[in-house]
């Protein structure tokens, strides 16, 4: 009820401006180009909302050292806002923030509570990833009701281990734990996956980065991947029960507006996702030969069918 409501009074504020403020300059800083449709829906929603704000885009590609670098160039360009995605960003900046006081939006942030990187001058909407991970499990299976074996793939990292008590009604769960990317590598390599079986991503900025090598090995054994976002079935995961990177962003202009309009960023509270559902990719299911539950396809908002 708290949400709605905050929902509605950001709505009010952004929509009673009768002036648009054209010259606010927002940086943005990506993870890596697949967080781009995050930008995406913030840039379409502000907008909707009237606004038409400079963007300073930088993707550090996964390399975290380029953001202090990134910061000071914001600071000459006289960037308002900087809107972060992924987890690592956001520690990344709060870390060096109190040298700019720049105003911190986030996306992508599987639980800004749990991980520790709420704060002054911080907000945005979480992805409720630590939460919705099992349940994606969940749909998947009830979906893909012959898969016999599930490979969860997450860090070894006592924080993004913990959610794993949530996977209570998820049998023959095989929990993968390497401890570097070169980890994963080497993880995919070994091809040891069996029939009937899943990948699972957990929400891991590394793993959507190198989600091209993840959807190799799954082409090679007919495995169906289930990522941490539904922007992903459009690429070629099979399905996934989430939020939508675009919709998060579109849904964060919402704050964006209210900062613009004067509200103190403090007194926004990060918000969880107005929307997730299940996307389902017919393309992969066809190529894995796999049987489907004929109720999801009812139960999808949306069937992508891959142009190959």
């Amino acid at each position: 009820m708290q949400f709605i409501k905050m929902i509605i009074i950001l709505f009010i504020v952004c929509s009673s401006t009768l002036a648009k403020e054209n010259n606010t300059r927002i940086g943005v800083i990506l993870f890596s180009k697949q967080f781009e449709t995050a930008y995406l829906g913030l840039k379409d929603g502000l907008t909707e909302l009237g606004y038409n704000p400079k963007f300073f885009i930088e993707n550090i590609n996964g390399n975290l050292s380029l953001i202090k670098g990134i910061l000071e160039s914001f600071k000459k360009n006289n960037v308002d806002i900087v809107f972060t995605t992924t987890t690592p960003v956001l520690k990344e900046v709060k870390k060096y923030n109190n040298n700019y006081n720049f105003k911190i939006v986030f996306n992508e942030v599987a639980d800004p509570k749990e991980l520790g990187v709420l704060g002054r001058n911080i907000t945005g909407v979480s992805h409720e990833a630590f939460e919705l991970t099992p349940k994606r499990v969940e749909m998947a299976l009830y979906c893909f009701p012959k898969i016999k074996h599930t490979y969860y793939i997450t860090y070894d990292n006592p924080i993004f281990k913990s959610h794993i008590k949530y996977f209570n009604k998820v049998n023959y769960l095989d929990i993968k734990t390497p401890s570097t990317i070169l980890g994963y590598n080497e993880l995919l390599e070994k091809n040891d996956f069996r029939n009937n079986s899943l990948i699972i991503l957990a929400p891991i900025p590394e793993l959507a980065k190198n989600f091209k090598n993840i959807l190799a090995v799954a082409d090679k054994h007919n495995i169906p991947v289930i990522p941490m976002d539904n922007s992903f079935v459009y690429k070629g995961a099979t399905l996934s029960y989430s939020p939508d990177f675009y919709n998060i962003g579109e849904q964060t202009a919402l704050i964006v507006c209210a900062i613009l309009n004067g509200v103190d960023i403090n007194l926004i509270p990060y918000q969880q996702p107005q929307k997730i559902s299940l996307y389902i990719n017919n393309y992969r299911i066809k190529k894995y030969n796999l049987t489907i539950n004929p109720l999801c396809n009812l139960l999808s908002e949306k069937v992508v069918n891959e142009k190959k």
